[in-house]
């Protein structure tokens, strides 16, 4: 839009002499334009990671209540330790699957 505006203005400048400022108003326009890109990307994901961590707060919630009723009263440390494991386990498969299945939409 800014580009476009510009591109218009210069335009309707015809006189030699404004050469080099329609050209610098058109990377001012582009670099304008390009910032607003990155500004929505990265607020865009700055929220999606907010809500992410709150999913992730309340599953950690959820995991350790389910935990707490699944193993014994004064469990030792060994279970702990294996408990983690296997939720770390289940978080990397399904991070490479959701990643694999990221790839096939992108080649699509």
């Amino acid at each position: 839009m800014v580009i476009r505006k510009i591109k218009e203005v210069a335009e309707k400048i015809s006189k030699p002499y404004a050469i080099k400022p329609q050209i610098k108003l058109y990377k001012v326009a582009q670099e304008i334009d390009e910032f607003r890109k990155t500004f929505r990307q990265s607020l865009l994901t700055f929220v999606t990671s907010a809500f992410g961590v709150g999913a992730a707060l309340m599953w950690n919630d959820t995991i350790k209540e389910a935990l707490t009723n699944i193993t014994p009263q004064g469990s030792s440390l060994l279970v702990k330790v294996y408990s983690a494991l296997i939720i770390t386990s289940i978080a990397v498969l399904a991070t490479y699957w959701l990643s694999k299945w990221n790839a096939k939409q992108e080649n699509v």
